[in-house]
C-alpha cells in the first residue's frame, strides 16, 4: 500500500509539474522567476512565512473543527488523510524515510508551483486577485480529497497565496508548505509510538 501510495503522490505532483514547467519554458521562453521563485530577500520571506503561519494557526484549527461538527451534523464519518494508514502501518525504514521525503518535501514544492506559481497568476490575470486567491484555494483543498481537511486547507491555500502576493515569491509559501506537512507527519509518526 505505501508504494502505490508513494507513485500515486510522484504522478500526481511531480511529473504533471515537470511538463507545466517544460511546456511553460518551451512555449514562453520564461525562466524560473515566472512562476514565482525569487530568492532576493531570502531570508525576511521565509520570517513572514513563519509569522503568517504562526497568526493563521488559529484560524486552521477552528476550520478543522467546524469541519468535523459540520461532518457530524450530516452523520458522515470523519475519514484520516490517506497518508496517515500508510505511516501507521509502514514498518521499513527505507520505505518510511522515501515516504516522508515525498510526503513533506516533494509534494508541497509540486503542489506550489503549480497552485501558486502556474494556476493563481492564470487566475488573476482573468478575475483578479480575491476570485483567484479563493478559487485556486478551492482547487488546492479539493486535490487533498479529503472533506474533513477541507476547509482547513482552504485556509492553509489563503495563506500561501497572501505570502505569494506579499512577497513575490512562492518560496515563503512553499517553506511553510513543507513545514505543515513535516509537523503533521511528525504528529502522526508520535501517535505512531504511542499506540
Amino acid at each position: 500500500m505505501g508504494f502505490s501510495v508513494a507513485m500515486t503522490i510522484l504522478f500526481m505532483h511531480v511529473i504533471p509539474c515537470w511538463f507545466l514547467i517544460k511546456y511553460i519554458k518551451n512555449k514562453y521562453h520564461q525562466n524560473i522567476h515566472y512562476l514565482g521563485i525569487s530568492f532576493k530577500n531570502f531570508f525576511r520571506k521565509i520570517l513572514m512565512g513563519l509569522s503568517g503561519y504562526i497568526m493563521c494557526y488559529p484560524y486552521i484549527l477552528a476550520s478543522l473543527v467546524i469541519s468535523f461538527l459540520v461532518l457530524e451534523l450530516f452523520k458522515q464519518k470523519a475519514v484520516p488523510h490517506p497518508l496517515v494508514p500508510v505511516v501507521l502501518k509502514e514498518t521499513s525504514s527505507i520505505d518510511m524515510g522515501y515516504f516522508l521525503f515525498l510526503s513533506t518535501i516533494i509534494g508541497p514544492i509540486a503542489e506550489e508551483i503549480f497552485f501558486r506559481g502556474i494556476l493563481y497568476p492564470l487566475l488573476k490575470k482573468r478575475v483578479g486577485i480575491i476570485i483567484a486567491a479563493i478559487v485556486s484555494s478551492l482547487f488546492f483543498s479539493a486535490m487533498h480529497m479529503n472533506l474533513g481537511l477541507f476547509l482547513g486547507v482552504f485556509v492553509l491555500g489563503l495563506l500561501f497565496t497572501y505570502l505569494y502576493e506579499k512577497t513575490g515569491s512562492i518560496l515563503p509559501g512553499m517553506f511553510v508548505h513543507v513545514m505543515h506537512n513535516a509537523l503533521m507527519m511528525a504528529l502522526v509518526m508520535l501517535i505512531k509510538k504511542l499506540i
